[in-house]
């Protein structure tokens, strides 16, 4: 920059260049545009001009003359332009709070009970009885397997989480026979035959294969109880005051919940990766995030010969009742296929023979009447005996006594009364309630409320349609456009004139008021355009239909790349030729500041002509 202390200096000398006069000419130009103290004034310039050096300096001093009368008008035409960019985007903020708001009106009546007449309610009293029985009836015809149902058995048998306040020598009494197994496991370091080990070494890595990462979810959750909840409000605080962030905690929520929405729909990252990247973006953490990681970092070694001690500690025995259907005869889980969980078992029924010999003792000493459905002599007929749900309730079992009771499942929310209604309802009764309309004179149409709530869906989609078809939508992303067009073209000028004039001190040109304040609007834009995609995600439930409305919004409101290239990338040597040859008024004509700014979109500056 040119300060006073130059200038000063450059008085002592007699005579003056052109490219000196007028450098200062155009940085007494920057003075008045941006209300800076003038560092010198008009009388000054015009002495220093009456002391150029000779013909020629003043033939270059008068191109910086009608080059400051052309950075005026185009400056204060970029301003111009820069307001109706401005108030275009406004315009489209408007059009995509219209959005936001439509659904945030839809969202609220997604979240009351839905509301249905006393008619209704007795007609999906009537199915919900029916569905209840279809479902007792279902439990009760499901087999199980005797191998799987005594792991299942075993599994809870070992968590002690399961033993309440019994103490281990009382709680080991009944089941005695599986303790004095489990003494002879310890004491038995025999290893399990080296091809059963190999198998089950691989079965178990792969098994575990994915366990590295945290349950999905987590991240996203644990997210959004920083931004909405005050769980996690002391640990970013402390962060700020420990990083001297000069802001407040609403604030710093407001920007997490801007990052990771631009994250989210502008980046397309998954709601955890947007939630984990958000709190980079902003230089926080949270220690929730690094105790997932670390809660993830799962050890898939055993040891390299494996005994039937080894068996049990790692919860391989049970591995085949957790992730195998009896009914179907196949797998239910991505981890383990359908063959490699029968061969496990193959394995298991042989090596761990005494250990479910001894369960079923134990359990038939409970429970006398199940004795007889827990006989096997082999490991062969443990591996085939099914035995169905209904039988094991009839014979004593308490969790499948419940499982197939209509009572129990009624008072179970995963088969509540939501079940029985439409299914574009199911999600709103189950999580919001139903509330039945009471009508004495018994005149309301049956289906009179849920009408209602279907007229109202069809009038929000109906809104979103109309918001995303409107043409003045189009017309002002393209008046938009081509002022990001031209504002590149000048941008592009006044590199020339820096280069030009060997004077980097210009660039401030391109700082034009009204453009920094579009720059705001449009990130203000694209934050309230991501959170009305965001705020679909919370009320269609239908994945097609949330990505075909979210496409449209999308699609209707793109966001503005102002990095994207709009014109032909000029050599900077060409563009100041060309101001040169066009600002020294040569011909004698007019020069036109938007004719130059449209040669320089169009690439036609024709530098070489001289």
């Amino acid at each position: 920059m040119v300060s006073k202390r130059d200038i000063d200096k450059l008085f002592k000398q007699k005579h003056f260049t052109g490219h000196q006069v007028g450098r200062i000419l155009l940085e007494s130009l920057l003075d008045q545009l941006y209300d800076i103290p003038p560092r010198i004034s008009d009388q000054e310039i015009a002495k220093m001009k009456d002391h150029l050096a000779n013909e020629y300096e003043g033939g270059i001093y008068d191109i910086y003359v009608n080059i400051y009368a052309g950075l005026i008008d185009v400056f204060n035409f970029v301003q111009m332009l820069s307001n109706n960019a401005m108030l275009n985007l406004v315009a489209l903020k408007g059009n995509v709070s219209l959005l936001s708001q439509a659904a945030l009106d839809h969202q609220m009546k997604l979240n009351e009970p839905v509301t249905i007449t006393e008619r209704q309610f007795r007609r999906y009293e009537t199915n919900y009885k029916k569905y209840l029985k279809e479902v007792s009836n279902q439990h009760k015809n499901e087999k199980i397997l005797l191998i799987h149902y005594l792991q299942s058995k075993l599994e809870t048998i070992l968590d002690e989480s399961t033993w309440e306040d019994t103490d281990e020598e009382t709680f080991w009494k009944k089941y005695s026979h599986i303790k004095e197994i489990l003494d002879q496991y310890d004491k038995d370091h025999n290893s399990i035959p080296a091809k059963s080990n190999q198998y089950i070494q691989k079965l178990y890595r792969d098994y575990h294969q994915d366990d590295s990462s945290p349950i999905e979810g987590l991240k996203s959750l644990a997210f959004f109880e920083a931004l909405n909840t005050k769980q996690y409000d002391k640990e970013l605080q402390d962060q700020i005051k420990s990083k001297h962030l000069n802001l407040s905690l609403q604030e710093l929520k407001a920007y997490l919940l801007k990052s990771y929405l631009s994250e989210r729909y502008e980046n397309n990252l998954s709601k955890d990766d947007a939630s984990e990247q958000a709190f980079k973006d902003n230089d926080i953490y949270l220690h929730y995030f690094n105790n997932l990681k670390s809660s993830a970092d799962f050890d898939d070694t055993l040891p390299d010969h494996l005994t039937k001690k080894d068996l049990i500690d790692n919860s391989i025995f049970d591995i085949p009742a957790i992730y195998f259907d009896d009914n179907t005869n196949t797998s239910t889980t991505n981890k383990i296929n359908t063959e490699n969980i029968q061969n496990l078992d193959q394995i298991l029924a042989k090596e761990l023979f005494d250990i479910f010999k001894a369960a079923a003792q134990d359990l038939s000493a409970l429970t006398p009447d199940i004795k007889e459905i827990l006989t096997f002599n082999d490991p062969n007929e443990l591996l085939n005996k099914k035995i169905t749900q209904g039988i094991l309730a009839k014979k004593g079992d308490n969790f499948y006594k419940d499982y197939i009771s209509i009572t129990w499942l009624r008072s179970e929310d995963d088969y509540g009364m939501w079940r029985v209604f439409p299914k574009k309802y199911q999600y709103q009764a189950r999580f919001h309630g139903f509330s039945v309309y009471h009508d004495p004179s018994n005149d309301t149409e049956e289906d009179h409320f849920t009408k209602i709530a279907d007229q109202e869906e069809k009038d929000f989609f109906k809104r979103i349609e109309e918001y995303t078809d409107d043409q003045q939508v189009t017309q002002r992303y393209t008046s938009i456009e081509k002022f990001i067009t031209l504002y590149q073209a000048y941008s592009q000028f006044i590199n020339g004139v820096i280069v030009f004039s060997n004077d980097t001190d210009l660039s401030k040109f391109k700082k034009v008021p009204a453009y920094r304040a579009f720059l705001k609007e449009i990130d203000k834009f694209h934050t309230i355009r991501n959170l009305s995609l965001y705020e679909l995600e919370d009320m269609i439930r239908d994945k097609k239909l949330l990505q075909d409305t979210q496409k449209r919004i999308i699609d209707s409101f793109p966001l503005i790349d102002l990095n994207k290239p709009r014109i032909k990338k000029n050599n900077l040597e060409d563009i100041a030729s060309y101001i040169a040859r066009t600002f020294s008024q040569e011909d004698s004509k007019p020069i036109s500041t938007v004719t130059v700014l449209d040669d320089i979109v169009r690439g036609d500056i024709n530098a070489k002509k001289e």
